[in-house]
């Protein structure tokens, strides 16, 4: 490798010997040393060997100039990058940095991509670009100063939200930022775009930093809780949001959903912050029916639709009279529960209530079609129960959620296995 890469400038057989045993045997380590040398053009001995890689690369992007903080803004931005992000970082940096203009932008750039430092693909403004290897980008970013670090992931985030880019990416920006309250935002912005995806374990994930980042919120200042509606309605969100997506992921009777639920309940606000706490009600409700505290699950369901009721919610009515129906057919009261399933239905209307999936979980039609079929077999209405449980798995594959697929399969197989058993011996 030394031989080839100074094909044209020969070292000597002593530095050769010197950089492979310094290189351990690491293709990049023994690039770097060997392009190094050779840029340097300074007498070629130990002394001129960099005892690391990483002061190797260090000492590589030192000679770039004004190119090297080029690099070091992609190296904010990522392994790879597009030039119209870097172009947005890059021409708008915060006081006391001065912007770049595209020209000197572009001429960075070609210099990085001719020192081997980062890989092209287009032209700009349609270029991206990837930097030749992660250790690359490490020292690049290593080498900015904290404050300057910062900046740049703030702007970054800004672009990216201009960009309309995911969620993820802004949220990390705004993370490594130290801007905790937006961070906050954006990985519960993120939790919820993969919850409606039905990527609850990456839900689980976003849903978990946003949950770390707004408990250290309330830490650093945690005589400003009362004062701050907003952060907790942020954490009641988050924590119900975060209970949706174990209970999908890892089952109805997971820790991590009781937990999550039980910790929504404290963050449930006062009477006009109706939304979150009718959320936080179902969460009670579901805790109790999963605990097999089934009287107590009823109590509260009929506790939860009174109130909706009283205030005029019928989206959430809809979810208290589903969830009344199922615990009274759980509790061997057939029909009260037939009279509630079917009222959810009567009084669904998809425009209103569709959401109902992302806000508790489950879709108020496919859950309520699903259990009053099964309250309909109870009763020996097997063919009704049929034609709802294939209303049911419909409804469910029109909503491409795959919980609300898999719940109405579940369903589904259930009656059909129950039906046979109940045929009579040929």
């Amino acid at each position: 490798m030394i031989a080839e890469l100074a094909s044209r400038r020969g070292l000597s057989t002593d530095v050769k010997r010197r950089v492979s045993e310094r290189a351990g045997g690491v293709p990049l380590f023994i690039e770097e040393v060997t392009q190094l040398i050779l840029e340097r053009g300074e007498r070629r001995d130990a002394q001129a060997i960099p005892p690391t890689l990483r002061q190797s690369l260090a000492a590589r992007l030192d000679r770039l100039g004004r190119a090297r903080e080029v690099a070091q803004i992609g190296a904010v931005l990522g392994r790879s990058f597009s030039y119209p992000i870097l172009c947005d970082v890059a021409t708008n940096s915060e006081p006391p940095y001065k912007g770049l203009d595209e020209a000197s932008l572009q001429s960075a750039l070609t210099r990085l991509v001719d020192a081997a430092l980062l890989f092209v693909e287009g032209t700009p403004p349609e270029a991206s670009y990837r930097f030749k290897h992660v250790l690359i980008q490490d020292a690049a970013y290593e080498s900015l100063l904290r404050s300057r670090r910062q900046a740049l992931h703030r702007r970054a985030a800004a672009a990216l939200i201009a960009a309309q880019s995911e969620p993820e990416a802004i949220a990390h920006h705004f993370t490594a930022a130290g801007a905790k309250r937006p961070a906050i935002e954006w990985w519960g912005n993120a939790g919820e775009d993969a919850r409606r995806r039905s990527a609850f374990k990456e839900a689980m994930a976003h849903l978990g930093k946003a949950i770390a980042l707004a408990d250290e919120a309330e830490r650093e200042a945690p005589g400003h809780k009362a004062e701050d509606p907003v952060l907790s309605d942020r954490r009641l969100r988050l924590h119900t949001d975060y209970g949706h997506a174990a209970m999908w992921l890892k089952g109805f009777a997971a820790d991590e959903m009781s937990a999550a639920y039980a910790r929504a309940g404290q963050f449930a606000g006062p009477a006009d912050e109706a939304a979150p706490r009718f959320v936080s009600y179902y969460a009670e409700c579901l805790t109790s029916f999963m605990r097999g505290e089934h009287r107590q699950a009823h109590a509260e369901a009929e506790a939860f639709l009174r109130e909706a009721d009283a205030e005029g919610r019928p989206t959430e009515a809809g979810v208290a009279r589903r969830a009344f129906g199922f615990v009274s057919l759980l509790l061997g009261d057939l029909q009260a529960a037939r009279k509630a399933l079917k009222g959810t239905l009567s009084d669904y209307v998809h425009e209103r209530d569709r959401e109902t999936l992302f806000r508790f979980g489950n879709d108020t039609r496919v859950s309520a079609t699903n259990f009053l079929a099964l309250t309909e077999w109870h009763l020996g209405e097997l063919e009704r129960a049929r034609q709802l449980s294939e209303e049911s798995n419909r409804r469910a594959s029109e909503l491409g959620h795959a919980a609300s697929i898999a719940s109405a399969l579940f369903f589904k197989t259930f009656l059909k296995a129950g039906a046979a058993i109940s045929l009579p011996p040929d």
